[in-house]
């Protein structure tokens, strides 16, 4: 059985457009798409369960935000790699080499989040928090140690700063 979404909460009429483009608006208010990976939501759930109290790890190959509310309550640890090299996963995994890497966008809780988001706003989503109280917002990261809060992190928080400053005053 496949699990099918339709799109409730998205906009009527997008602003996505180009007047070249053959689509005149691209939105999906009302259309519905059939979930293709449910498939490996169903492994996740038989190797939460033929593992019992060891620990499941998910690695998440990812591309763009990613419901991951859908089954954080089933992996003891989620680590996510944008199109790496096997290898690099395996070393993270086996822990040769550290976690260092943050979100380079945000996770939302859900699909209704996708759905309500603007595409000329940016970091506008409701983020999934985990089971741990971590938010999944831009720039979040963990390494061995915790949460990463690194000049980075501190770098990209006041940029977000700034921009809400900026939009209070508009």
């Amino acid at each position: 059985m496949r699990i099918l979404n339709t799109a409730v909460y998205a906009r009527k009429t997008s602003i996505a457009r180009d007047v070249n483009d053959q689509i005149v608006d691209r939105n999906y208010y009302g259309k519905t798409n059939r979930c293709s990976n449910e498939a490996d939501l169903d492994i996740l759930l038989e190797t939460r369960k033929a593992m019992g109290d060891r620990p499941v790890i998910v690695s998440l190959n990812c591309k763009n935000p990613t419901v991951v509310s859908e089954f954080e309550a089933y992996a003891d640890a989620i680590l996510v790699d944008f199109t790496v090299q096997v290898q690099a996963v395996l070393e993270l995994i086996c822990g040769r080499k550290e976690p260092s890497a943050l979100l380079p966008f945000q996770m939302p809780t859900d699909m209704r989040t996708v759905e309500e988001q603007q595409e000329d706003v940016a970091h506008d989503m409701r983020c999934h928090v985990d089971t741990e109280g971590h938010c999944y917002d831009f720039a979040f990261g963990m390494n061995f140690h915790g949460v990463i809060d690194d000049e980075r992190v501190r770098k990209y928080r006041a940029g977000e700063k700034i921009k809400s400053l900026n939009k209070k005053s508009v």
